[in-house]
């Protein structure tokens, strides 16, 4: 299950473009509850992660 995984994980993850679509929807839900607690150390590496997925999947459905 996504959800037994770290957030160091889903970003790994997410930075070596394995299973995209499932990961981007895990991370956007952890970025907003981490919003509101602010307590995750990895927060800020899942965050740019899932910033830096969102980019490459809009440039390749323009390609």
């Amino acid at each position: 299950m996504l959800c037994e995984l770290s957030d160091l994980m889903v970003a790994t993850f997410l930075n070596q473009e394995i299973a995209m679509t499932e990961m981007c929807r895990e991370a956007d839900n952890r970025t907003k509850k981490e919003e509101q607690a602010n307590t995750n150390y990895f927060a800020r590496q899942l965050s740019e992660a899932l910033t830096t997925a969102k980019k490459c999947r809009v440039n390749n459905t323009q390609s």
